[in-house]
């Protein structure tokens, strides 16, 4: 079993809240009603809204949403991740992969605001592919088999996954 886990773009190499979000057309998803925790203003200089990609190449997991969900059996370490955000247009880059490392099958009963009640998926240590040469231009059916509605998350197939990793292996020599 893999994951493509669908993020918004952080221009900090999802690592840090990003910096001027309403002059980067790339954040354009983060002024979208629903998107995000917290909006940030069109005139911040260091985003001032609240999401899960602003930290996840630091703290190197993910919540289970809406909160209150968890993640179910399917999802075991070791299974692969591959990270995407949308570009404007409409299409994806993959932007990151790794692989799961444990699994929360209970919500937090602890932890910060945006950590209680959602359960999380952490992965081993990676860091974003360099931008230059990230698969990008791949519609939803490329990655996933069908188009991708709601939902930060779907599960692949072995195959699926194996057609994710040629295009990585293609650019990168990964895998």
């Amino acid at each position: 079993m893999a994951l493509v886990i669908r993020t918004l773009y952080n221009n900090q190499r999802w690592s840090a809240p990003c910096r001027h979000p309403g002059k980067d057309e790339r954040c354009y998803l983060c002024f979208e009603d629903g998107r995000v925790l917290r909006q940030p203003k069109r005139e911040d200089e260091i985003c001032s809204g609240m999401c899960w990609e602003r930290n996840i190449c630091a703290h190197h997991e993910w919540p289970c949403t809406p909160k209150g969900n968890t993640w179910d059996e399917r999802v075991q370490p070791g299974d692969q991740v591959f990270f995407v955000h949308r570009d404007p247009g409409g299409r994806y880059s993959i932007w990151g992969m790794s692989r799961v490392f444990t699994v929360e099958h209970t919500p937090r009963s602890r932890g910060g605001e945006h950590e209680v009640g959602y359960a999380f998926v952490r992965f081993d240590d990676f860091e974003p592919l360099p931008v230059e040469s990230r698969p990008h231009g791949l519609t939803a059916e490329e990655l996933v088999g069908t188009p991708w509605g709601q939902g930060a998350y779907r599960y692949l197939s072995f195959a699926e996954a194996e057609k994710l990793e040629e295009k990585l292996q293609d650019l990168h020599g990964l895998a």
